[in-house]
C-alpha cells in the first residue's frame, strides 16, 4: 500500500511543470527508494502521512537520494532512501539568501523593493511563472554574473513594463 501511496504522491510531483530536477519516472524511483523512505520538506522531516496535506502546484523541487548517498547526508534513518521536496515560497526564500550574499547590490536592492515587482531573468530567460525551482538551483559553482537593472532598462531591453527592478543573472547551463 505505501508503494502505491508513494508511486501515486512522486507521479503527481515529478509531473509538475515548477518542479525542475531531473525526472526520472514514478515506477523507476519508487523501485529505486527502500519500503520507508526518508521525508524531507523545506528543509524538516516530515511523516510520509503528512504528504497529503501539501498542494502539489506549491511545489519547487523534488529531489531523490538512494543508498549510500541518502546515508552520508542524511544518516541511517535514510537506509531505505530520501525524498527532499522544497516548496515555491522556500526555494525562494533560500534564492535570496544565496544571491544577497553572492552580490551586495542585490541585498540592498531586496532589502528595499517588494518582491512581486522583482523581474529574474536567468540566461536571456524571462522568469515568469514556477521560476523559484530554478533560482534554488544557482549556486557559487555555477552563477557567474548579478546585475540589477532598473525599470527603465527592463523596457527598453526586454519590452518589460510591469516591474520596478530586474536582476540578470548568467549561470553555468543546468537542468
Amino acid at each position: 500500500m505505501l508503494k502505491r501511496i508513494l508511486f501515486i504522491t512522486l507521479a503527481v510531483l515529478i509531473a509538475l511543470p515548477s518542479c525542475k530536477t531531473s525526472k526520472p519516472t514514478p515506477q523507476e524511483v519508487v523501485e529505486k527508494l527502500g519500503p520507508d523512505p526518508y521525508f524531507i520538506i523545506d528543509g524538516k522531516p516530515v511523516d510520509k502521512s503528512d504528504l497529503g496535506k501539501y498542494d502539489p502546484s506549491i511545489i519547487a523541487t523534488l529531489t531523490t537520494f538512494y543508498g549510500k548517498e541518502a546515508v552520508s547526508k542524511y544518516g541511517e534513518i535514510a537506509e531505505d532512501g530520501a525524498i527532499v521536496v522544497r516548496t515555491k515560497s522556500f526555494a525562494l526564500t533560500k534564492a535570496e539568501e544565496f544571491l544577497s550574499e553572492f552580490s551586495s547590490d542585490y541585498e540592498i536592492m531586496l532589502a528595499k523593493t517588494d518582491r512581486g515587482e522583482i523581474q529574474y531573468i536567468l540566461n536571456d530567460e524571462i522568469l515568469k511563472e514556477d521560476y523559484e525551482g530554478k533560482l534554488s538551483m544557482l549556486d557559487s559553482k555555477n552563477l557567474k554574473r548579478l546585475k540589477i537593472i532598473d525599470s527603465t532598462e527592463l523596457k527598453n531591453q526586454y519590452e518589460l513594463e510591469d516591474k520596478e527592478v530586474g536582476v540578470i543573472l548568467k549561470a553555468k547551463k543546468f537542468d
